[in-house]
């Protein structure tokens, strides 16, 4: 089963090597695979390079996308949540 949230990206302009650092590290604590998807962008949200060739932008939507592992649904949860707070650890 596949599960997805959309969210709103609320980091600051571009998505960087801190900011992709970060979601890449909190993804690969998941055993589901996860993905970013937004206009024809499908970025693999363990990838940090995959992250950051999406170039996507602050303001923009995007879609988390996880499957193929029992933790799919706090897999979507976490990583949109990460997002929605400006991709800020803590």
């Amino acid at each position: 089963m596949m599960k997805q949230r959309k969210v709103v990206i609320t980091a600051p302009i571009r998505l960087d090597m801190d900011k992709a650092g970060l979601l890449c590290r909190a993804a690969m604590k998941f055993k589901a695979e996860l993905a970013l998807k937004s206009d024809g962008i499908n970025a693999n949200a363990k990838s940090m390079l995959s992250i950051l060739g999406s170039r996507a932008l602050a303001g923009e939507s995007v879609t988390v996308v996880a499957h193929g592992g029992e933790d799919e649904e706090k897999a979507v949860n976490t990583i949109a949540a990460l997002i929605r707070n400006g991709l800020r650890e803590g």
